[in-house]
């Protein structure tokens, strides 16, 4: 029956060793998750206070027109109609610009919320069931955990391009292998 948790032929020793280290990694991730969830919140909220700016000031797509000019216009397709420009901008530079427009960036954030918001349930849901008692609390405890080792790397990754941030802390960083 232990086998159940840990793949087909686990002894009972082994499943138990395995139980203790999972333990052992959630308690530390517990510490660790409430702070870095709340820290990602902070920057995403960040960000999505910027975008929103400049999406209230120029809500149409960024577009580049030419070779030296980015143009943020305005619903219509004609470059003079430009209502913000960019000169001396080139090429890829010009187009990375026009690439991160607000709309994007509010996508991108509403993306990076759902995984955190999922990040942040899965935490709680092990977290619940780490205090109820029986098979059924175990059961649970370890399915939340199995999610939280593959949405751990994400929210890591996520979080650590934030690394300059003076509120970042190291043991947030992605594991190296």
């Amino acid at each position: 029956m232990s086998g159940d948790f840990f793949g087909p032929g686990t002894s009972r020793e082994e499943a138990g060793q395995l139980a203790g280290q999972v333990l052992a990694l959630g308690y530390v991730r517990r510490h660790q998750a409430g702070e870095m969830i709340a820290f990602w919140r902070d920057r995403l909220d960040e960000e999505e206070a910027i975008a929103k700016t400049a999406a209230r000031k120029r809500r149409a797509p960024w577009r580049v027109f030419g070779r030296y000019r980015m143009s943020v216009v305005s619903a219509s397709p004609n470059p003079d109609l430009g209502v913000a420009e960019t000169y001396g901008v080139k090429g890829e530079l010009a187009t990375h610009i026009a690439l991160h427009c607000p709309a994007r960036e509010l996508d991108e954030l509403a993306a990076k919320r759902a995984v955190l918001d999922l990040y942040a349930r899965t935490v709680a849901a092990r977290d619940a069931a780490a205090v109820t008692p029986g098979p059924a609390g175990a059961r649970d405890f370890l399915d939340a955990e199995r999610e939280l080792v593959v949405l751990e790397v994400v929210v890591r990754q996520h979080v650590a391009v934030h690394r300059r941030h003076p509120d970042y802390r190291s043991e947030w960083a992605p594991e190296v292998e």
